[in-house]
């Protein structure tokens, strides 16, 4: 070990060196996001059933799900959540689809959002579904699912979705 000073001494510079420019200053936008099961809470529910958020859903969840357990026809759940930025965004909800299952509709914050959306499918799986393109403050927003058909299959949960995602508008 030297006892030299161990300071470091400024580079001399030459006409070779590169010298970093200040990175610009940018406000940060927000453009996609999504809301998952655990930043849903649930406002209301008139009807039948459950609401719960799990930490696992079926097979390609991106993590934990929102399910509604035993709901019927013209039962729907009114879920808060938050948006952070100002705009039109699309919305897209992913629910798993499954023999038997329900029709139901969207509502944000107290109006129709898309058409209704037929969950019945011949095979189990996940399905991305646009609501439509909706103008979304910077604060906390209200979702409505309304059943329109009886379930048919009452082997697990009528509704089950992954999450809501938010894209700011082209």
């Amino acid at each position: 070990y030297s006892t030299m000073d161990a300071s470091p001494k400024p580079l001399e510079l030459t006409g070779e060196q590169l010298i970093p420019q200040p990175l610009p200053q940018v406000e940060f936008v927000y453009a996609t996001g999504s809301v998952e099961a655990e930043g849903f809470r649930l406002k209301r529910l008139r009807g039948e059933g459950e609401i719960t958020a799990v930490d696992r859903g079926p097979e390609g969840a991106s993590a934990g799900v929102l399910t509604w357990q035993g709901a019927k026809k013209d039962s729907y759940a009114t879920l808060t959540f938050n948006v952070t930025g100002s705009g039109l965004w699309d919305t897209m909800a992913k629910v798993y689809t499954y023999p038997g299952a329900p029709s139901v509709i969207f509502y944000l914050d107290g109006k129709e959002a898309g058409e209704s959306i037929d969950l019945n499918a011949e095979v189990e799986g996940w399905k991305n579904f646009p609501i439509g393109a909706h103008k979304l403050a910077n604060r906390e927003h209200v979702i409505t699912i309304k059943i329109l058909t009886e379930p048919a299959a009452e082997k697990q949960p009528t509704i089950i979705m992954d999450y809501l995602r938010l894209k700011l508008h082209d």
